[in-house]
């Protein structure tokens, strides 16, 4: 799919162990969705009034409508600005399966 992003589809595996064997993917359990990314490990959970976003440099509390970040602590020694992008693209793919029957 090199030179043709709109192919590229995120990859969802249906249990942890699946996931765990992989540097690429995503998986939802006990409702947080966990995404690794070049085999770094990102997590994104939905509490009453806002959603945690957590990964080997930053925990940070986002709007759980906006997306928008409200607080965030840095949690490593990271050097240089941290994009919190893929933490929208997150929060939307948790909005899409949270109601399906398989991730329930």
């Amino acid at each position: 799919t090199s030179g043709a992003p709109y192919r590229v589809k995120p990859k969802f595996y249906l249990n942890q162990k699946s996931f765990e064997n992989e540097p690429n993917g995503y998986v939802l359990f006990d409702g947080v969705l966990k995404a690794r990314v070049n085999e770094q490990l990102e997590t994104l959970s939905r509490h009453e009034d806002h959603l945690t976003y957590e990964t080997r440099d930053i925990r940070a509390r986002l709007n759980l409508k906006t997306f928008a970040a409200e607080e965030a602590v840095l949690v490593s020694d990271a050097d240089g600005p941290i994009d919190l992008r893929h933490a929208a693209h997150m929060a939307v793919m948790l909005n899409a399966l949270r109601d399906l029957y398989l991730f329930v």
